[in-house]
């Protein structure tokens, strides 16, 4: 996944230390002339060879730990005080951290559901998965002593100070527990966390009459842009963190690659709005599957 970044990285240092060699060094100064090896023919040149080559794989070798070990930040764009970077981390140890201003976007779904349910055997229809970022979000509110009622009151301050945001109410005989106040996909509610740390919750997918969650590439392009816009009026110039977006259990159809490269595309495309630093965040442990160089 690296190998580009890699090459790039080793040709460089390549180039480097030859042109250095080049104008300070000879064979002669390191023992290597023809004099050392005047009575052994042609085995001077293999040896050089493999001097060469030697060389040249323990440079690829040190920056193949570099780039996959190392490096955990990939700055892809800057202008002024906006950039996008991509990097590895934990969107959720980013929450915990009250050391410095900044936002995480969570995506949610059209209600802005809170209630997760721990057994989905014990319900007909189960609403928030705790294996999503979503439900991650509110075991982690509840986490910091905030009732599922406190959630709730805080994201329906957020939402009710939007203006031109058209509703549909649900009825209960379709959903009967849960939110029932339905907004268009890509609304966003801006919620304080802690010191120093706040959320963007953006909608980004629709649950069925059996709560199960319906999205598609063109809905998380939306929600991608208005979170972005969003961030642009409200994000006072703090970091932006955004999780990868549309895989797993949004259901948009995409794997995690492709999620990645819609959200880095859409992000850049979006790039002259943006006067603060967005950080896409790959999770730790998916290094192996998406890489910050490609």
């Amino acid at each position: 996944l690296n190998f580009s970044k890699i090459k790039d990285l080793s040709l460089k240092w390549i180039s480097v230390i030859a042109f250095l060699c080049g104008l300070f060094l000879s064979w002669d100064v390191v023992g290597f002339g023809d004099d050392a090896f005047k009575n052994c023919g042609e085995i001077v040149y293999i040896f050089r060879a493999f001097v060469l080559l030697g060389i040249c794989f323990l440079i690829v070798l040190f920056s193949s730990i570099y780039v996959c070990g190392f490096r955990k930040r990939n700055k892809i764009w800057k202008r002024g005080s906006g950039a996008i970077i991509l990097e590895y981390g934990d969107i959720f140890k980013l929450l915990d951290d009250e050391s410095f201003q900044h936002i995480v976007a969570i995506p949610v779904n059209d209600t802005f559901d809170t209630i997760v349910d721990e057994d989905p055997t014990l319900v007909r229809a189960p609403l928030v998965s705790k294996e999503t970022n979503h439900g991650k979000w509110i075991e982690f509110m509840k986490s910091r002593s905030f009732s599922v009622e406190e959630i709730d009151t805080k994201i329906k301050e957020s939402l009710n100070k939007l203006d031109d945001v058209e509703t549909e109410e649900i009825s209960e005989e379709i959903k009967d527990r849960g939110n029932r106040i339905k907004y268009p996909i890509g609304t966003t509610a801006f919620v304080s966390v802690g010191n120093n740390v706040y959320c963007i919750l953006v909608a980004l997918s629709v649950f069925n009459r059996n709560n199960k969650a319906e999205s598609n590439p063109r809905k998380l392009i939306k929600s991608i842009c208005n979170l972005l816009e969003y961030y642009d009026e409200h994000g006072q110039g703090y970091d932006l963190y955004m999780p990868i977006m549309g895989a797993g259990m949004s259901r948009t159809n995409l794997d995690k690659q492709e999620a990645f490269e819609i959200m880095k595309t859409t992000v850049l495309a979006n790039k002259w709005n943006i006067h603060g630093k967005v950080h896409i965040v790959i999770y730790e442990k998916e290094k192996a599957d998406l890489s910050i160089f490609s």
